[in-house]
């Protein structure tokens, strides 16, 4: 039998099935870098072209590396849909075309724009377990305090990052109570006694928590939470 070519094993991979959508299969990236450059560029040309693209179409845009598909993706930071925000941020990191504190910074706002869990807040709350920084903490502080909803997710991020429980915060009996104060349907006055409760396993004074007009907030975050020297 005659092995498929990259181009057909690619062009295979790319229709996805539920199980493949389930399990969170993405298209065959070995078989498209092993595709005639030609066939590389048309195929990333033709997703950039795409309004709403998924989060495997990003991925070729990074295996691609083309000035124009790295562009694209930086562009895609801005996508109405928060969840495409995340992903392009995740394939830029990946593809080290983030220096410096960009991810911290581009992360911190994803987070702020977050506005339910029904966009984005998944891939989000993944992206600052690997890369949140200074910044991002701070942006997930404030969400905490001002958005219900996605309060805590937002705390149970910021104690992860802080490795104050030996699991996921979220589900460690220590946590649990506490955090479900955070809850919407829980008392307004609870809510904010549950934050301050919080604020203070992490050893942080909420009166004292920068909003984002204050110009030294930056400052305050990379003093509450320092950097790692490099």
């Amino acid at each position: 039998m005659i092995p498929a070519k990259p181009s057909e094993r690619y062009q295979k991979s790319k229709n996805i099935g539920y199980d493949e959508w389930r399990e969170g299969e993405g298209y065959d990236l070995d078989a498209y870098a092993a595709m005639p450059v030609e066939q590389r560029d048309a195929e990333a040309a033709s997703i950039r072209e795409l309004s709403d693209p998924d989060w495997r179409d990003l991925e070729v845009l990074r295996v691609h590396g083309g000035k124009e598909s790295i562009e694209h993706l930086r562009g895609l930071l801005l996508h109405p849909t928060i969840d495409t925000r995340a992903h392009a941020l995740r394939e830029l990191i990946d593809g080290d075309h983030t220096p410096g504190a960009v991810p911290d910074v581009q992360l911190s706002h994803i987070i702020d724009a977050l506005e339910d869990d029904d966009d984005g807040l998944t891939q989000t709350l993944i992206l600052a377990n690997h890369h949140g920084g200074p910044i991002s903490k701070l942006a997930l502080l404030r969400g905490a305090n001002e958005k219900p909803g996605l309060s805590l997710h937002f705390m149970s991020a910021l104690f992860d990052l802080a490795e104050l429980s030996d699991d996921m915060a979220a589900f460690d009996p220590k946590f649990r109570p506490l955090l479900l104060r955070l809850l919407p349907d829980n008392a307004t006055e609870d809510r904010a006694k549950a934050f301050k409760e919080c604020c203070g396993l992490m050893k942080i004074d909420p009166e004292a928590i920068p909003d984002r007009d204050n110009t030294k907030a930056w400052s305050w975050a990379e003093e509450t939470w320092p950097r790692e020297a490099n």
